[in-house]
């Protein structure tokens, strides 16, 4: 998630959706202020995919605040497959 190759960033956005545990979460909202718009564009698609939230598409704090009330109880929403 810390690669300086964007896509390699935005292939861990893919792991993270298919893992989708508190770990992702975390690993996810570090890249809610990328340098790049669109891993940071993809990493607010892969929390809301993961979460079923749909919080914001461009504030990392409200992702943040959500994660703060929700990180004990967290149940990643898994996607029909």
């Amino acid at each position: 998630m810390t690669n300086r190759f964007g896509n390699a960033r935005l292939r861990g956005l893919l792991v993270m959706q298919e893992n989708a545990d508190a770990t992702a979460v975390e690993l996810t909202l570090s890249l809610l202020k990328d340098t790049n718009s669109v891993i940071r564009s993809r990493a607010f698609a892969t929390l809301q995919a993961m979460s079923g939230k749909n919080i914001s598409d461009d504030d990392p704090a409200k992702w943040e605040t959500w994660w703060a009330a929700n990180k004990s109880s967290f149940t990643p929403r898994r996607s029909a497959q």
